[in-house]
């Protein structure tokens, strides 16, 4: 009786492990793309401010174009520097 009822279940059983899965996939996938945007944000940001300094800027229009830029307040642009 339990083969019997395993085998008639197996099908929704099956439906479910493949929505686990695509679930657990789609969360990962959004996690990872989102910590990757990050990093590159911030390497853009480090980039962004040596290209600035070497051009000459001050401390104060580099953090006013990173707000701009990057939509971070004045006080994450500070941190950068």
């Amino acid at each position: 009786m339990c083969e019997a009822l395993m085998e008639l279940m197996e099908p929704e059983i099956n439906k479910i492990r493949e929505n686990v899965r695509e679930e657990t996939t789609q969360q990962v996938t959004q996690q990872v793309t989102q910590q990757v945007t990050q990093q590159v944000t911030q390497q853009g940001i480090k980039n962004a401010i040596a290209a600035l300094k070497t051009s000459g800027h001050t401390n104060d229009a580099i953090k006013n174009f990173l707000v701009m830029a990057y939509s971070i307040t004045q006080s994450e642009a500070e941190k950068y520097l």
